[in-house]
């Protein structure tokens, strides 16, 4: 059967802009308050993480779900559930609605999420993997931003028009569809055991402690804008503009990036991430420390994910793609969970109390020493003792 990749590639991107749609109601939050005022303030927070926590474990059952059921269905499916609820509270009238609409979007996030690069993986190899993967990450940035700056446009209108957003979920399951190729379960391959190796628990590893400290960044930021600058909600969405922007960009030209850093890309964005809380503690008050740090922080996530994702996908048999993708997944969504009270916990524990700047400097020296020393660990040969067992099929 003959494929068109130029299919799979627009399918990728659909897949993608669906995983920020857990994203919708970030902007809108206040005003959820103040139509629920008799709802705890925590409670409406978690409206923006709620999802994580179902797709989690949706993201690891998929891993196996593959051997039953074709990806494409699993990914149509989980496109529908993205549409399906956000829909929810457009019909029935309660917070309950809302909170427990955002748990079950869990579902859908769960399975685009995780079986995205199972996709990828499926259909590209080599160099045009780690293209196309580098689009991947590009369009979950893209999604993020539309989320959150046409949901917040909409939603200034009024709050309950950012489910309107949803709707992208029912069209990328009309989409998919058409653009993914029909598929089997390959009957030789439910017989073989899904089996990850260290390269792949190492990768997550990271993915753990990269997201620990990058969290820091959007969810504080507003807070740590000093001086003249100080309340200025313009600046901080021009800042957090730049995040994604850069982002995507650092997604659509990682290949570029990966010729220069070779076998370090990984650590060289973490790298990144500690330049950027630097330019933040030096200049909280200048718009042109801000941008840097938003310039540096920004190409830490957008090149971090998708070379991530090529390296676990690049160690495994096809048949463990998805369970692969699926802990990494997880991986960082722990360390997004993990980030406020780890941060946080260090700051009491150094500092005595929590302030953005704190936040800042243990980010910065943390994710600094960290990377600097894997890069240590794997210049000096013992990488070799990580990749033992590891099946490269990646030349």
């Amino acid at each position: 059967m003959k494929i068109n990749k130029n299919n799979i590639k627009i399918a990728v991107v659909f897949i993608s802009l669906c995983q920020g749609l857990q994203y919708t109601v970030s902007p809108v939050l206040s005003s959820i308050q103040e139509n629920y005022k008799n709802v705890d303030i925590s409670r409406i927070q978690m409206l923006v993480t709620a999802p994580a926590l179902l797709s989690m474990i949706v993201a690891i059952a998929s891993g196996w779900m593959v051997l039953k059921i074709t990806k494409k269905h699993l990914v149509m499916f989980g496109a529908l559930m993205c549409g399906l609820c956000g829909f929810f509270p457009l019909f029935i009238e309660g917070f309950q609605v809302v909170f427990y609409s955002r748990i079950l979007l869990g579902i859908g996030i769960g399975l685009v999420t995780s079986l995205n690069t199972a996709v990828v993986v499926t259909y590209f190899e080599g160099k045009e993997r780690a293209a196309v993967l580098g689009l991947q990450g590009a369009c979950v940035g893209i999604g993020i931003l539309l989320a959150t700056t046409v949901g917040g446009w909409i939603g200034s209108i009024h709050y309950e028009n950012v489910y309107y957003m949803h709707f992208l979920g029912i069209v990328s399951v009309i989409l998919l569809a058409y653009l993914l190729p029909k598929e089997t379960v390959p009957k030789k391959e439910i017989k073989e055991k899904i089996k990850l190796n260290v390269k792949v628990y190492y990768v997550c590893f990271l993915g753990i402690i990269e997201f620990i400290f990058l969290m820091s960044f959007t969810s504080n930021i507003s807070m740590h804008i000093s001086g003249a600058l100080a309340g200025d909600a313009k600046v901080a969405g021009i800042i957090t503009g730049v995040f994604s922007g850069i982002q995507i960009i650092s997604g659509l030209v990682i290949n570029h990036i990966v010729k220069y850093t070779k076998n370090y890309t990984i650590y060289f964005a973490m790298f990144s991430y500690g330049v950027g809380c630097f330019c933040l503690v030096v200049g909280s008050g200048s718009y042109i420390f801000l941008i840097l740090a938003a310039i540096f922080c920004g190409m830490s996530q957008g090149v971090f994910v998708p070379r991530a994702m090529f390296e676990i996908s690049s160690c495994v048999r096809p048949i463990a793609t998805a369970m692969a993708s699926a802990v990494f997944t997880v991986s960082i969504s722990m360390g997004q969970l993990g980030s406020a009270i780890v941060l946080g916990g260090l700051s009491n524990l150094f500092y005595g109390n929590i302030t953005t700047n704190h936040i800042y400097w243990i980010s910065f020296v943390g994710v600094s020493i960290f990377s600097l020393l894997c890069i240590g660990i794997h210049k000096f040969g013992v990488w070799k003792t990580v990749n033992a067992g590891s099946e490269e099929r990646q030349v």
